[in-house]
């Protein structure tokens, strides 16, 4: 079933911080995960957008409900905030009823470090019918030195293994993370026992790798080729990084992916505020001979893809356009 968008506003009079959490479902055996954001007060429009690629405030997922920092880190939760949750059921078959609960457990004073969790994401996932080892990579330059507490993965049942890794500016090259037999059903948080540092100049190369053959047990449809998407039986490509930084300091990011729809997203967004209007998105036929002269099948295919209805695609929603120019479904 489609994921499941709901949202809440707090009464909170004033800024607080959270240092630890845990989301509790009624019926876990139905949710897969939740995904928590956190919005200023005063935005009209919370919306599910990201499908993840934007980072949480906060998650759940099998094996891993809640989260407790050390003294002196925590997430800000501001005053009035609207506090969102994407909810990913899986329905067993059988009729139920599920109520998201989510604890917190406050500081007692500011902390020094303010919690932030960085996304690497590959929306640009193509996984041809029948590969057992097919391989997909993304490379993000590390703009400021960055101390990383810990990393997650997310792939679905077609995901096999992951890897982080860092190539300093003198060239040399570590493994952060290695994950030899990811679990799509056990998707632990691996945390260090002190923060490493990212040096400022370095690249972090996230590699995934997809069983898409009829020899994984829990592949759906080993004839399909396989895209980015929502549910169970698409694909995704995630790495968290969770790291932090001084009070009042600018949130540190990994936002310039090499190459992919990325690139071509930012391209076309000429004003610059992560979404793509028709008229930019109609800039994107002029490298689909096809449809140069039919705008109503660019038309057409934009408002299949934009599944909230806004009027605009945000990056997701773009890649699953992207694919149907490049004739891929």
């Amino acid at each position: 079933m489609p994921y499941q968008f709901v949202k809440t506003e707090t009464t909170l009079d004033e800024d607080k911080w959270v240092q630890g959490y845990e989301i509790l479902p009624t019926d876990r055996s139905v949710v897969h995960h939740v995904i928590v954001n956190v919005h200023e007060k005063g935005i009209k429009r919370a919306r599910d957008r990201e499908q993840g690629i934007g980072g949480y405030w906060a998650a759940y997922v099998p094996g891993n409900p809640g989260q407790m920092y050390p003294d002196g880190f925590a997430k800000k939760l501001p005053a009035g905030a609207t506090v969102s949750f994407q909810i990913h059921y899986t329905p067993s078959g059988v009729a139920t009823q599920e109520q998201l609960k989510m604890g917190l457990i406050f500081a007692k004073s500011e902390p020094k470090y303010a919690v932030i969790t960085i996304p690497l994401a590959d929306p640009d996932l193509n996984i041809p019918p029948h590969a057992a080892n097919h391989m997909e990579t993304i490379t993000r330059p590390v703009s400021t030195d960055i101390s990383v507490m810990a990393y997650m993965a997310h792939m679905h049942v077609r995901g096999r293994s992951f890897n982080f890794e860092l190539t300093t500016p003198d060239g040399k090259t570590e493994t952060l993370l290695d994950i030899p037999r990811y679990d799509f059903n056990w998707q632990l948080r691996y945390d260090y026992l002190e923060p490493k540092v990212l040096p400022k100049g370095s690249r972090v190369k996230v590699t995934a790798v997809f069983d898409n053959s009829e020899n994984n047990p829990a592949n759906p449809d080993p004839t399909k080729t396989v895209h980015w998407g929502q549910q169970t039986y698409e694909e995704m490509l995630i790495g968290y990084v969770e790291t932090f930084v001084p009070v009042g300091e600018p949130r540190p990011t990994m936002d310039a992916r090499v190459g992919g729809g990325a690139a071509l997203f930012t391209l076309l967004d000429t004003d610059g505020d992560q979404m793509l209007s028709k008229d930019e998105a109609r800039k994107a036929t002029d490298r689909v001979p096809r449809l140069k002269d039919n705008p109503a099948v660019l038309e057409l295919l934009f408002n299949r893809m934009d599944q909230d209805a806004d009027g605009k695609l945000n990056m997701a929603e773009f890649e699953k356009l992207r694919q149907e120019l490049r004739g891929g479904r």
